[in-house]
């Protein structure tokens, strides 16, 4: 996991789990292309401090990153599901 630069989920992902990704410290860009927002564990990118973007479909309405980890990161809506 840890030289991981870039995640991509498809459409048939509807949860991601406690810690999925951790310590991905590589990661830069994670690719979401559901149709339906998934339910999230605690931490999914807890200790991915290069994480800078999160790209989600154009109809994704959560905007909340704290539930994804405690980095700063941008949530940008602009991909067409899956």
């Amino acid at each position: 996991w840890s030289s991981l630069t870039t995640i991509t989920i498809g459409n048939s992902v509807t949860s991601i789990l406690y810690k999925a990704f951790y310590y991905c410290s590589k990661l830069t860009n994670f690719y979401f292309y559901g149709t339906k927002e998934p339910s999230y564990g605690s931490g999914v990118f807890y200790d991915c401090s290069s994480l800078k973007t999160i790209y989600v479909p154009t109809t994704y309405t959560d905007d909340d990153e704290t539930k994804f980890c405690d980095y700063s990161f941008e949530i940008k809506k602009e991909l067409t599901p899956m």
